[in-house]
């Protein structure tokens, strides 16, 4: 046992997802999930970019690609929050496991 308590734990996690806010892509600044609206079929395609997977996988990350705004609308903060929890999970893990 690490003698951390729950509000420990939960701070780090925290710091996490402030850290993880600051992330910038190098080349354009754009934040690490991005939303965008392109043209397909010659009807608009929304779609929801992870960028910093993108530098790591050097290639294009698409995390949802629709037809439909209200879809887009509804994923995009899910996405973000998602990715935010996913680090702060990963920094209370690795804290825990010390």
């Amino acid at each position: 046992m690490s003698g951390r308590t729950d509000t420990d734990q939960l701070e780090i996690g925290v710091d996490a997802m402030v850290e993880a806010q600051k992330w910038r892509d190098p080349r354009w600044g754009d934040s690490a999930i991005g939303g965008f609206q392109y043209e397909r079929d010659g009807k608009p395609w929304f779609v929801i970019r992870d960028h910093e997977a993108e530098r790591e996988q050097e290639d294009t990350v698409i995390l949802l690609g629709t037809f439909s705004e209200a879809d887009f609308n509804r994923e995009f903060p899910r996405a973000v929050h998602r990715r935010l929890l996913r680090k702060a999970l990963a920094a209370m893990d690795a804290e825990e496991r010390g």
